[in-house]
């Protein structure tokens, strides 16, 4: 599998947050309260666009539970400022886009949003593992939704104002390539189709029997000549199963839940596990071809290097055209803006 360099959407909106985090040290609360702000005071505007101190509040509201922080007041009383400039800059240049995206009539469609939300989804083993994702971060399906839709309509900004016809050469993709080979390291991977009997976590013992003697009887027929992937699209609780046979594609180490990464890893191509428990329930587990550990060469990974680079000249074109843009826009306390 070739080496990818560009980023998935719920990827690029988490770690835009996790860089906000970064930079500050959630402890718990200080007890030491910021003063009270007027929410109709304006701190920025460009235009008769204005942003406000409500306006603010609310975005540290809204970033604050991605980060799990309660309220300003849970970030040490030093690193506030810090942490409120670096919401209100990315406040004000996230206003900058969309609205550059409503001039140019850019916007992701429905189709779009549901393609990246579908290929989202395929990194978990299965609904409830997606389902639980987004309660650990604090969301709903519509809020990936909404934020696919607006990273979506951000990337359409971004390939409308930085296009660009750079011509990479061999010579610049074979240094870039020998910069530092292992970034292109492979691990190792299995490629596996499973099998689920769900358990919910409150079931009854009565009801786990049930569902262990299903699995039980589910291997039973694999192992006598039935077809896994038929058996799966019968009997599997897992969305795989209805979609694909069972089939996972591949998978590294650290994808999958411990007990079912351990049994996936030990099979063999061709290989059916026992039975498996995890947090899930019981699973089923074939392995139909593996990968071992490797470095990728030039030759594979080179049109890869080359659309990094155009990557790099875009993304370098398009903070040039948002630094521009910035500059249209009022701080009403200098300090508040964020030179990048």
């Amino acid at each position: 599998m070739k080496k990818r360099f560009t980023v998935g959407v719920l990827v690029i909106f988490m770690l835009s947050l996790c860089l906000i985090a970064s930079a500050v040290t959630v402890p718990g609360s200080t007890g030491e309260e910021e003063p009270k702000v007027d929410p109709a005071k304006v701190i920025a505007k460009i235009g008769d666009k204005t942003f406000t101190e409500g306006d603010l509040s609310k975005e540290i509201e809204t970033q604050g539970k991605a980060m799990r922080i309660g309220s300003i007041n849970d970030i040490p009383k030093e690193e506030r400022a810090q942490f409120r400039r670096m919401v209100l800059n990315n406040m004000v240049e996230k206003w900058l886009i969309l609205n550059a995206a409503a001039e140019k009539k850019l916007t992701a469609s429905e189709a779009e949003v549901q393609k990246e939300l579908k290929e989202l989804k395929g990194r978990f083993p299965d609904e409830a593992a997606f389902q639980s994702a987004l309660q650990q971060q604090n969301m709903k399906q519509k809020d990936i939704e909404d934020k696919i839709r607006e990273t979506l309509t951000i990337r359409k900004v971004m390939e409308n104002v930085a296009d660009t016809t750079a011509t990479i050469t061999e010579e610049q993709l074979k240094e870039y390539y020998d910069e530092d080979t292992d970034r292109f390291k492979q691990e190792e991977e299995v490629k596996a189709s499973h099998i689920l009997v769900k358990v919910e976590k409150d079931a009854t013992p009565e009801e786990r029997a049930a569902a262990k003697k299903k699995i039980e009887e589910i291997r039973d027929k694999i192992t006598k000549g039935g077809d896994f992937a038929k058996l799966a699209a019968e009997f599997s609780d897992c969305p795989s199963g209805k979609r694909d046979g069972g089939n996972l594609d591949w998978f590294g180490k650290g994808r999958m839940v411990p007990e079912f990464e351990a049994a996936a890893f030990k099979l063999k191509p061709g290989e059916l596990s026992d039975i498996v428990e995890t947090s899930f329930g019981y699973h089923i587990i074939k392995v139909t071809d593996k990968r071992a550990e490797k470095i990728l060469g030039f030759d594979e990974v080179k049109e890869d290097l080359r659309q990094d680079l155009i990557n790099r000249e875009k993304g370098k074109k398009f903070m040039d055209w948002l630094k521009g843009q910035k500059e249209k826009v009022t701080f009403m306390n200098p300090e508040d803006k964020e030179t990048n």
